[in-house]
């Protein structure tokens, strides 16, 4: 996040970005042994993903995502079960949560320019949509049980929903200031006809 934060000096930039590639040869090799693949690779990574897959086959909450495209492994990770996945109780209340995010996620970023809502954004509430984001991509290729799914996503997904609340919020600021200027300008030129 410190290093794509536009309000952070260049040599800061390189100074984090040679630490964090420093840092990341260190654990390289910890990682693939904590991983148990070889080398670092799309091959290695997808068949770790489909092992795990495979692993978390069972249950009826088990979905088959080995052939999803991964925007698709992501959107089913965020916002699924839905209502046509339910197949018990628990199932069925995490359909209304989903659909309550997935209407509420539709509706803000139609109204709100995400990246924008990005950059005028704290660096905490930067930090809680990098961590968001980091997450999910990395449980979606792996995760195939809703049971699962649902618990994994809860620990971040209230890191967006910080997120959506904040952009959402500095629109209607933005909306609301916009009228009082509005308004102000009209009582100057009222104030500016009407003769003494």
């Amino acid at each position: 996040m410190l290093i794509i934060d536009g309000k952070l000096h260049f040599s800061y930039k390189v100074i984090f970005s040679l630490l964090s590639i420093f840092g990341f040869f260190i654990i390289y090799e910890q990682v693939l042994i904590f991983l148990q693949i070889e080398e670092f690779n799309n091959e290695n990574i997808d068949e770790l993903f489909n092992t795990t897959t495979t692993n978390l086959s069972y249950g009826r909450s088990f979905v088959d995502m080995s052939g999803y495209p991964y925007p698709l492994k992501l959107f089913t990770f965020l916002y699924r079960p839905l209502f046509f996945d339910a197949h018990n109780i628990s199932s069925f209340i995490n359909s209304i949560e989903n659909a309550i995010c997935l209407a509420l996620t539709i509706v803000i970023f139609t109204k709100v320019n995400p990246l924008k809502g990005y950059k005028q954004a704290p660096n905490a509430v930067k930090i809680m949509l990098l961590t968001f984001l980091l997450a999910s991509i990395a449980f979606a290729g792996a995760l195939s049980n809703f049971g699962i799914i649902v618990r994994m996503k809860n620990m971040t997904f209230v890191y967006f929903l910080f997120f959506l609340v904040f952009i959402y919020d500095r629109h209607i600021y933005g909306i609301r200031l916009s009228k009082y200027k509005r308004y102000l300008a009209q009582r100057q030129k009222a104030h500016a006809k009407t003769p003494e």
